[in-house]
């Protein structure tokens, strides 16, 4: 399986929107149970689509992730402690790996923790309506989150792409 996203693009015309932002991470969270999810995921773009399985493992001293291909090879492993972050992605192919990362944070923490970290006076808006999230950056649409019983839906609106996600499997840590 290929991994690759082509997220940047050249434009012939002029824009005023601001440029992309760092990724805002996420610190673990006692707000949230402890538990490890497997999900399926769909990155699609204008360019491409690509499907893998994340395991994410939620802890409230840190966050790890580790992308697999459909047949079970893990190609990226992150981990974020609130402090320290590090990836390691073995695909060969250039990856948004941070964005991906918040982009999943954002879908799941409490809403609390996203207004505490999305400043406004970072440039941040925040709208949060139940099971829709939508983030913009200087008035510029930058995330929008729909969840729905079957999935949740996660546009990157200044990036040009989304990923689709389909929690399989939820279990319980033991603390």
């Amino acid at each position: 399986m290929t991994i690759y996203l082509g997220l940047t693009a050249c434009s012939l015309f002029h824009s005023s929107a601001p440029q992309r932002p760092e990724p805002v991470l996420l610190a673990p969270t006692k707000a949230m149970p402890e538990e490890l999810l497997k999900q399926s995921l769909i990155l699609n773009s204008p360019q491409q689509s690509d499907s893998f399985i994340a395991v994410l493992r939620l802890t409230h001293k840190k966050t790890s992730l580790v992308a697999l291909t459909l047949s079970g090879q893990p190609f990226l492993t992150q981990n974020f402690d609130g402090q320290a972050w590090s990836s390691e992605n073995v695909s060969g192919q250039a990856l948004p790996e941070q964005e991906i990362f918040s982009m999943m944070q954002f879908a799941l923490w409490p809403e609390s923790q996203i207004k505490q970290s999305y400043r406004e006076q970072d440039g941040w808006k925040l709208e949060l309506h139940g099971e829709t999230r939508t983030a913009y950056y200087h008035n510029y649409p930058y995330f929008v989150v729909e969840k729905t019983n079957e999935h949740t839906v996660i546009k990157h609106k200044m990036a040009n792409y989304q990923i689709t996600i389909n929690t399989f499997e939820k279990e319980r840590l033991a603390q």
